[in-house]
């Protein structure tokens, strides 16, 4: 079944929109869950509840319903939500739709041959509509940077050397700088060997050059060209000056996510009354971020230089992809990010992406010249102490600062957090440390290093051992590596993990499973050996390690 595929007026608008999405958000999980338990007739109804709340357009909320219909015996409802998704939509699993069981009651409808004949069109157009759409949403984010043409950082940031990357390992670019690649109307594509790239939106080199690199899922008008300008700031950025994006270790502790979080509520405050127009309630809770921001550096003074270069490098990214893309109002946008990232199980790095566009608009609005070039490690609350005012807080202010923006509800909340996290630390204490595992040591000297992708939302730091990833892959076809890794099943912290060192130069799994061919089969992850690697036993407990023959 699954598949991947502002006034009083406004603000009454914009909160009865997110209620809606909320609700959708509780419901369509429910929905599914009653799908898995079989209880198809209660979640029809779920899915006629969200229909009913409001217009769907997420495709993959549309198939799942169109399932459920179908297994309910509402044919015709079923077969609807499918000629709309085909129609409209432009829905091209064919082999997938034809060969789903949960649609097998729909097979002798005469709408059936329609919307299968649909769905055949649409696969055979696929191609082309897909080149229209990246030259489309290419010249839409080149425009929008030539008519920046400089202002916000004093250069031009669009570079020829961008590459969209198509799932089944195509490549396009709207310049000719692509060896042997095809042309249609401006864009030119090829295909590539697998592995070649990372299918990540960062920066890779390809073919001796480096390029900024963005997903085809993430070329969208949705995206309002926000995320290829993030990719083409770094490419420029990373230019000017040498960043690390490693993840904030120190922002795992429970008293760093106490104050992380209330500057993240100051700075919800703070955008919500910028809405509103109440620029002096917006100055307070300002003033109140940095207070909690403040603290936290004071109390992890040593790892500042970590977690401030972190936010040079995705905060202004993140800040400047919005900023020149098409979206207009930015912040119920970063009130989303920030209340997205504070979600996530590990805020190490994604903190950064909501703390840079939150301190940049919020500058903005109130005038702050705080952009200067881009050969520095930015400061917010240096840029704060500067261009507004040192703070210095007296008892009585700090105690309405941390109740104005729930500190107190917080630090409750990760005082019983912590007792989970001991519990998971528990969890990987035994599969890493008690049990043999597989080691690799990687030459971090390599000009060809692994390249690798991971959920910043799923990380766990593991002290000194450095950080366990349940979501990752790594790739790299050189032969001077050991080859290539994922995880596979429930990725999940507390369930799964892969222990990678904080300097990347020791990757640990859990003992394998079985070992067939070239392809080494764990719990969780698969690892596909480049040829002349082996693997073998280097001790009586069972630990083995991935060698060179």
């Amino acid at each position: 079944m699954k598949q991947i595929i502002l006034t009083f007026l406004f603000i009454q608008i914009w909160t009865s929109c997110l209620a809606q999405a909320s609700l959708i958000d509780s419901l369509y999980p429910k929905a599914m869950q009653l799908y898995n338990a079989k209880n198809y007739k209660q979640s029809a109804i779920l899915f006629d509840n969200i229909f009913f709340i409001q217009k769907i357009s997420d495709p993959v909320i549309l198939y799942n319903a169109s399932c459920v219909f179908s297994l309910n015996g509402e044919v015709d409802k079923s077969l609807n939500v499918l000629l709309e998704l085909a129609e409209k939509y432009y829905y091209s699993s064919y082999k997938h739709l034809t060969t789903d069981t949960d649609l097998d009651n729909l097979h002798n409808s005469p709408k059936w041959i329609t919307l299968v004949e649909k769905v055949s069109q649409n696969k055979s157009t696929l191609p082309q509509r897909k080149r229209t759409k990246i030259r489309n949403e290419l010249l839409k984010a080149k425009k929008l940077l030539e008519a920046d043409n400089g202002k916000l950082w004093g250069v031009s940031l669009w570079n020829d050397r961008f590459l969209v990357l198509d799932n089944d390992n195509t490549v396009y670019t709207l310049n000719n700088l692509l060896p042997n690649s095809n042309n249609d109307s401006l864009l030119y594509y090829k295909p590539i060997k697998e592995q070649t790239l990372q299918q990540t939106n960062t920066n890779q080199t390809f073919e001796g050059e480096k390029w900024a690199t963005v997903q085809d899922s993430y070329v969208t008008a949705k995206d309002s060209s926000q995320t290829i300008i993030h990719e083409l700031f770094h490419l420029h950025h990373l230019g000017q000056m040498s960043l690390s994006g490693n993840i904030v270790e120190y922002l795992d502790d429970y008293k760093a996510r106490i104050f992380l979080r209330s500057e993240f509520e100051a700075l919800r405050n703070c955008l919500k009354s910028i809405q509103i127009n109440k620029e002096s309630n917006a100055k307070q809770f300002l003033n109140d971020a940095i207070y909690f921001r403040t603290e936290r550096e004071k109390m992890f003074k040593k790892y500042n230089k970590n977690a401030l270069e972190l936010e040079t490098l995705e905060g202004l990214a993140t800040y400047t992809g919005y900023k020149l893309s098409a979206f207009t109002n930015l912040y119920p946008i970063a009130i989303k990010e920030l209340n997205g990232r504070e979600q996530t199980y590990g805020l190490n790095r994604s903190f950064a992406y909501a703390t840079g566009l939150a301190y940049g608009i919020i500058f903005d609005y109130f005038k702050i010249q705080w952009r200067t070039d881009l050969k520095h490690i930015y400061s917010f609350t240096g840029i704060y102490n500067n261009q507004i005012k040192t703070i210095h807080f007296k008892k009585k202010e700090i105690k309405d600062i941390k109740t104005r923006n729930q500190f107190y509800q917080i630090n409750q909340e990760e005082l019983n957090r912590k007792n989970t996290t001991d519990s998971i630390h528990s969890f990987y204490q035994n599969i890493f440390k008690k049990q043999p595992v597989l080691i690799i040591n990687m030459d971090t000297s390599n000009k060809t290093p692994l390249t690798m992708s991971y959920d910043m939302n799923s990380t766990f730091t593991f002290g000194k051992d450095g950080i366990i990833y349940s979501s990752i892959s790594g790739t790299s076809p050189n032969a001077s590596l050991f080859g290539s890794f994922k995880t596979t099943g429930e990725t999940t912290i507390g369930k799964s993990g892969i222990l990678i060192s904080s300097k990347f130069d020791k990757l640990t799994f859990t003992k394998p499973l079985k070992v067939e061919g070239n392809t080494i089969f764990g719990d969780y992850y698969t690892i596909e050996l480049n040829k002349g690697w082996k693997v073998i036993q280097i001790d009586k407990k069972g630990n083995m390690e991935i060698v060179k023959e």
